[in-house]
Order: structure tokens, then sequence, then C-alpha cells
């Protein structure tokens, strides 16, 4: 078994926002519509029916998306589902264990709000550990990812255990799940880098002012589903997910509606993306 490094929180102060890679899936649109409270509810319900099922059966998207419906609850107006930390984190553990490395930062999410020091810890590592080897050049951006070190300080404050403990549980998972994880980190890269013309997102950029969040000092995730035109800009954006504090994710919707993408021809159908935010002021770096 490979070794794999420990990783500790010192103390910045910088301010940052930072969007990841869009997830596309075949399924984006489906999702947009399911997070649009403007269509009617039975249709919405008979979209989440579909996403359930695929969740049920095995596939790690519609788990993801699920688990996320049940992490965020009635804290999302109109979500189908209520909100019930027990079941986001059966969902939520399946698709982290299948390469959705997403899925590990809201299981460490799950567990502080659980109270659970140990497993939020484990879960907090293992993303930080999958994330550095998630790409080229991704170590040294997950070491300054504001966001990550904020999930780790609050972990590593409530777990009040060894380390050898954590690592002993690290290890464990890994052994048994270490396959998996690559394989779907591996699928859903090669997704990202092959898509078709109406659904590959190849460039996006970011420049947003939020003024919104000028007197927080909270470090704060978002996920949003993302319309964007031909001509590449953002038409509309849902959220599906947020923490620690949904209000503040909230806010991200206007950093969401300023990322672009890659132009297509204009007699094009829209595109659709899962596209996730980190808003830090970079209080804590992570180091090794």
């Amino acid at each position: 078994m490979r070794s794999r490094k420990w990783y500790q929180i010192p103390l910045a102060a910088i301010a940052a926002c930072d969007v990841g890679h869009a997830a596309v899936h075949e399924k984006s649109s489906d999702l947009f519509d399911l997070l649009d409270s403007a269509k009617p509810a039975d249709t919405r319900k008979a979209t989440f029916d579909g996403f359930n099922k695929d969740a049920l059966s095995g596939e790690a998207y519609a788990q993801y998306i699920v688990g996320s419906l049940y992490h965020i609850g009635d804290k999302l107006p109109g979500n189908p589902l209520p909100r019930d930390l027990d079941a986001a984190s059966r969902y939520l553990s399946n698709a982290a264990a299948h390469g959705y490395l997403n899925a590990m930062a809201k299981m460490a999410e799950v567990k502080l709000e659980q109270r659970s020091g140990l497993e939020a810890m484990l879960w907090a590592q293992l993303y930080i550990h999958y994330k550095s080897e998630s790409a080229p050049g991704a170590e040294t951006k997950i070491l300054n990812d504001g966001y990550a070190a904020s999930l780790l300080e609050r972990a590593s404050t409530l777990y009040g255990g060894e380390k050898q403990k954590v690592l002993d549980n690290l290890n464990a998972f890994i052994a048994q799940h270490d396959g998996d994880i690559r394989a779907g980190m591996k699928t859903r890269s090669e997704r990202y880098a092959s898509g078709d013309t109406h659904s590959k997102i190849t460039k996006m950029s970011y420049s947003a002012a939020i003024s919104a969040m000028a007197n927080h000092r909270d470090d704060v995730y978002a996920e949003y589903a993302v319309a964007f035109a031909p001509d590449g800009s953002a038409s509309d954006a849902k959220l599906l997910d947020a923490g620690p504090d949904v209000a503040l994710g909230k806010e991200l919707r206007n950093a969401a509606l300023r990322v672009r993408v890659n132009e297509i021809d204009a007699n094009g159908g829209p595109r659709y993306a899962l596209v996730p935010l980190h808003h830090t002021f970079n209080r804590y770096q992570i180091r090794k």
C-alpha cells in the first residue's frame, strides 16, 4: 500500500474564491429540471424518482445527487426531500467510495453536524488525500484550498483522539475502496475530456466581486446546476447544496452566473453542468 501524508493546518489570512471543474453528466439537464421550483410538482417528483431508482441500483452520480438533496433538505425551497443526515450519509458515502471527491467533503460536514469527531476527521483527510492526487498540480492547489483547510480545522477541533486511530481507519478504508475510488475518478476525468460539444466544458473563467460576502468571515462551499447558452455565458443557476452555512452558499449564485464555458454553434441547444464553488478567507492553509 502506498504511504499517505498527514495533513495539518497553519494559519493564513487571504480572501479567495475558487471554481472547481464542472461535473458534466448525461443527466445534468434532468437535474436542472429537478431543481427548478417553477416546474410542476408532479414532474419534479417523477424526475426525482428516476434519480432515486438509479441511486438504489448503485449509480454513483444519482447517489451523489440524492445524498446532496437529503443533506440540504428544506433549506432548499421546493426540495422534494426532508433534511435527513442519516439518509444523506448512506447515499453520499456510497458516492464517495466510487470516486465522488466532493461527497467525501460532504460526509465530513455531515459528521461534523452529528458531532462524530473521528468520522469527520477521517472524511476530511480522505477528501484532501484524493483531491491532492486527482490531477497534475492538484497537490499544490489543495494545500492552498482555504475551504479544505477550514474543513480540516473544524474536524481537528472536534476530534480529540489519537492520530494513530485515524490513520488506522484511513488505511482500512483505502485498502477496501481505493480501486473503486480511482476507477470512478478516472471515468469522470475521461468523460470531461471527451464529451460532445453540447455538454463538454472546455474553458472556464471566473471573475466576480461578491459584495454580499464582505461582512462575513466564514468559509463556505456551494454547488449549482448551471445552464449555459451557445455563446458560453451562464443563463441560469439552481442551487443543489451548500454548507456549512446555506444562506452564504445561496449568495454565491452571482458567482455561478459569472462562469463561462466554450462557445458552440449558435443553433446549439443549452448545456448543463454541476459547478462547485468555494468562498474562503483562507484563515487556514494545509500542510503535510
